[in-house]
């Protein structure tokens, strides 16, 4: 057994599942300009003062573990730069979800967050944002305010997913593409 001190585990969490800010700023250190997250206190055998925090899960996102919790970074990092527990989404503006920088963070509502999609889902076989096959050709649609809107049908994807993009940048206000 180490004689290294260990940080014992604080259990405060708020009722945004949160730690406490006070807890968050002893744990670790955190850099707005590069969006690191440093460890400041023990808290197990294998963990380094020093060393950058957290791991990255299977969607991209950094998780960091404070007061025996695991936490997304993003969220830490808006609590520890402004000093409360935010009240809504974080959205990457660059759609990076492990570029935790203050100013590539935005608090925005579920539906705005959701308008900053970069990339087509895992289940959308061509690959391209709001663009599906209709037999040889490409449909284009876009989902506003939870109703979806065609915008026509194209000869070829590229023509689908230029439609796509302009329309997203006109109507979809959380777009950053």
């Amino acid at each position: 057994m180490s004689s290294a001190t260990y940080l014992i585990p604080i259990k405060t969490v708020t009722g945004l599942n949160a730690p406490s800010t006070d807890e968050l700023r002893m744990a670790l250190s955190y850099e707005p300009e590069t969006g690191v997250f440093i460890r400041k206190a023990k808290t197990g055998p294998n963990v380094k003062l020093g060393s950058i925090a957290g791991s990255i899960d299977k969607q991209g996102y950094r998780r960091i573990r404070v007061g025996g919790k695991t936490y997304q970074a993003h969220r830490l990092a808006w609590q520890f730069f402004y000093g409360v527990v935010p009240n809504g989404s974080i959205d990457h503006i660059n759609g990076n979800r492990d570029d935790n920088r203050i100013e590539n963070l935005r608090l925005v509502d579920h539906s705005t967050n959701l308008e900053n999609l970069r990339s087509a889902r895992r289940d959308n076989v061509l690959g391209v944002l709001g663009v599906r096959r209709m037999g040889s050709k490409f449909d284009a649609r876009i989902t506003v305010r939870g109703k979806t809107k065609s915008l026509g049908v194209f000869e070829t994807v590229e023509e689908a997913a230029s439609a796509y993009l302009d329309e997203k940048r006109k109507v979809h206000k959380g777009c950053t593409i």
